[in-house]
C-alpha cells in the first residue's frame, strides 16, 4: 500500500511516466504500486488530469522565447521570460492537490499532440490470494467486500487447480447465514457493491463502460446434473444503497438504473478447462455504484436434489473504459 509519509517513488514514476519517458521496468514497478492499492491508485490518475489541465493551461499561455514585444516590456524595462514547461510542475502540484483513494491500473492511451488519459480503469482484480474468503451474510451491506451463499477458500484439490496462483473460491450451497425461510435455492454465488463516485468524471458524459469477468470450474458431476455459470452487473443511484433497495433481490432490478446478466455458460465436467464468464454494460451518468455478482444456477429439473460443492470461483475482473466515438 501507499505509504502516505513516503510518496517518492510513486511521484518519481508519473513523472517520468507524463514525459514519456518511463521505461519498462518502470511501468512494471508503477503497475506493481497501483494494483489493489487505492491511494497509490487515485494519486495517479489525478496525477494524469493534471497533467492534461496543465497541458491545454500552457498551450494557451505559451509565449515565445527571449524579449517580448516592446509594449509588454512594462514598466519594469525587462523583457518577459518564457514559461517553463509545466511538466517540471507536476511533482509539486500533485503533493499540494491532496491526492486520494481508488482502484486504477497503468493502462495508457497516448494520441499524437493528445495529452495522456487511462485506456483502461481496472476497478478489481480478485484471485482470493490474500486468505480473506467472502462473507456468508448474502447480499453486501456496503460497498468494496465479497458476501454471499456459503463458500471457503480452497487450494489446488484432486485434478483442479487454481486459475492462477494458490487460492481459488469453492461455492458450498445456495444458501446463506441469516436467510429468511424460504425454498432452498438453486443459485449459489457471491456479490460485491463497488463504489464508483470517485470516476464520475470518467463516465458521466455516457461514453464508458464496465466489463465483469470471472473464471468457474468444477469437479465431475452426476449426468442428471446440470449447471450454468453467469456474471451479472447492476447500475445503481446511491439511494437505492441507503435504502438498501440493494441488499433484496425483489428490488433490485426495479431500482437499477441499467443491468446485465450476461450470457449463461453450461458448466462443463472437465476439471482441467477454466471457463470464462463475461458481460458488460454502458454506465448511466447518473450510476454511483455497482452491484457485481458471480454465480453458479442449477438447471436440471425440481425433481433432482439441489447439489453443490463441487463448482469454484477464480480470477474475477472488473474494468472500467471508455467507449470509442463514432466518426
Amino acid at each position: 500500500m501507499l505509504d502516505p509519509q513516503d510518496t517518492q517513488p510513486l511521484d518519481r514514476l508519473l513523472s517520468h511516466l507524463v514525459e514519456q519517458k518511463i521505461s519498462d521496468t518502470e511501468m512494471e514497478e508503477l503497475g506493481a504500486l497501483l494494483l489493489n492499492n487505492p491511494a497509490a491508485q487515485q494519486r495517479y490518475v489525478r496525477a494524469l488530469q493534471l497533467h492534461a489541465h496543465l497541458q491545454l493551461r500552457f498551450a494557451q499561455e505559451r509565449v515565445p522565447d527571449g524579449p517580448s514585444a516592446a509594449g509588454d516590456e512594462g514598466h519594469s524595462g525587462l523583457a518577459r521570460q518564457p514559461r517553463k514547461p509545466w511538466k517540471r510542475w507536476i511533482p509539486q502540484l500533485a503533493l499540494a492537490a491532496g491526492l486520494c483513494a481508488g482502484f486504477f491500473s497503468a493502462t495508457l492511451l497516448h494520441s499524437q499532440g493528445a495529452p495522456w488519459f487511462p485506456s483502461r480503469i481496472t476497478l478489481l482484480h480478485e484471485g482470493f490470494e490474500e486468505g480473506k474468503a467472502p462473507a456468508v451474510t448474502g447480499m453486501p451491506s456496503a460497498a468494496g467486500f465479497w458476501s454471499g451463499d456459503f463458500s471457503r477458500l480452497a487450494p489446488a484439490e484432486d485434478r483442479l487447480r487454481p486459475f492462477a496462483g494458490r487460492a481459488m473460491l469453492r461455492l458450498l450451497s445456495a444458501e446463506y447465514e441469516g436467510k429468511p425461510g424460504a425454498p432452498t435455492g438453486r443459485t449459489s454465488g457471491i456479490w460485491q457493491l463497488i463504489d464508483l463516485r470517485p470516476f464520475k468524471s470518467s463516465y458521466e458524459d455516457g461514453l464508458a463502460e464496465v466489463h465483469l469477468s470471472a473464471r468457474i470450474n468444477a469437479q465431475p458431476f452426476a449426468p442428471a446434473l446440470q449447471y450454468t455459470g453467469y456474471v451479472s452487473i447492476h447500475a445503481l443511484e446511491a439511494s437505492a444503497v441507503t435504502q438498501g433497495s440493494h441488499q433484496d433481490w425483489r428490488a433490485l432490478d426495479p431500482a437499477s438504473l441499467a443491468l446485465n446478466r450476461g450470457d449463461r455458460t453450461p458448466l462443463d465436467r472437465d476439471p482441467a478447462t477454466w471457463q470464462r464468464l463475461n458481460t458488460a454494460l454502458r454506465l448511466p451518468s447518473q450510476t454511483d455504484f455497482l452491484l457485481i455478482q458471480v454465480a453458479v444456477k442449477q438447471t436440471t429439473p425440481p425433481e433432482v436434489p439441489i447439489q453443490f460443492g463441487t463448482q469454484y470461483v477464480d480470477d474475477i475482473r472488473l474494468s472500467l473504459g471508455r467507449r470509442p466515438l463514432l466518426h
